[in-house]
């Protein structure tokens, strides 16, 4: 994921680190940001994790035809019986007085369509407008490591100025930019106050909805969660679709009410292939 096939050494096809290099500097901690970014779970934070959960069947982690090998039986067993529930996810999080990007006021309109053409006893109907949306349809945003960071960049303020007549009267006022740096700061500062291991909690009806799994770089706001997927939108049933204007409190159930709350903004990595809503796992369409 985190690297692509090389041209062979004639130069005519730019590597991974190279693309890389024109948005992230090539400097301590870039590789766990950029990874974080686009979704990637390693090492201790896979630890207890079943495979499927970990997303290792997108990663060509896992050998479905290979003989015996630790945790086979499981591993197999999700893959053709049953449902995955959970996976690990990044999420791009962002206080409530914050704008919501429009990727995400897309994937909410869309899940809100989806939810709305089934009735109770499950069967699908037809409104106005529904032949806009059909089953194949993300029901999140698909982004890159790189246009994730380019949001990153945007919420913490760190516009720009530009020098041209054309570019500068379209830049943010000073006052607006000082106010964006100021929520962004406090919301940065908050992320880093939560550990891996802490629950997420919908503050809608009180129910543990994911785990944090590696908290964000810091000075970022995109971390790794194992989500419920019915949470996220991707899984059919549970409580419906995901939705941008959600609420959510970080940390022990105890002390969970005293932290500010949150949206959680979860987006699909390039790499992860099409979500059967049926089954959670790879669409076989």
């Amino acid at each position: 994921v985190l690297s692509l096939s090389d041209d062979g050494g004639n130069g005519s096809a730019p590597t991974f680190a190279n693309m890389m290099s024109q948005q992230f500097p090539n400097a301590p901690g870039t590789y766990d940001l950029i990874r974080k970014l686009a979704g990637v779970a390693e090492g201790t934070e896979l630890q207890g994790k079943v495979a499927a959960e970990a997303n290792q069947e997108f990663l060509n982690a896992v050998s479905f035809t290979k003989g015996c090998y630790l945790g086979q039986e499981l591993t197999a067993r999700v893959q053709y019986t049953g449902a995955v529930r959970k996976r690990i996810m990044p999420l791009f999080m962002v206080n409530v007085n914050m704008q919501i990007p429009r990727p995400w006021l897309v994937a909410s309109q869309v899940q809100s369509r989806f939810a709305s053409t089934v009735e109770d006893n499950g069967e699908e109907k037809k409104e106005d407008g529904d032949d806009m949306v059909d089953d194949t349809m993300p029901r999140l945003p698909r982004l890159s490591a790189s246009a994730v960071g380019s949001m990153v960049a945007m919420i913490s303020g760190s516009v720009p100025n530009a020098g041209t007549e054309e570019q500068s009267s379209s830049s943010f006022p000073a006052s607006d930019l000082e106010e964006l740096q100021a929520q962004s700061d406090a919301l940065f500062e908050q992320l880093q106050s939560y550990k891996p291991g802490d629950k997420i909690y919908d503050t809608k009806d009180g129910k543990t909805i994911g785990q944090i799994i590696a908290t964000p770089a810091e000075g970022t706001n995109v971390l790794l969660a194992q989500m419920r997927l019915d949470r996220v939108g991707l899984l059919s049933g549970g409580s419906g679709a995901w939705s941008h204007t959600n609420k959510v409190t970080i940390g022990d159930s105890d002390d969970s009410g005293s932290s500010s709350p949150l949206r959680y903004l979860p987006y699909l990595p390039l790499w992860w292939p099409s979500i059967d809503p049926e089954t959670g796992k790879a669409r076989t369409d």
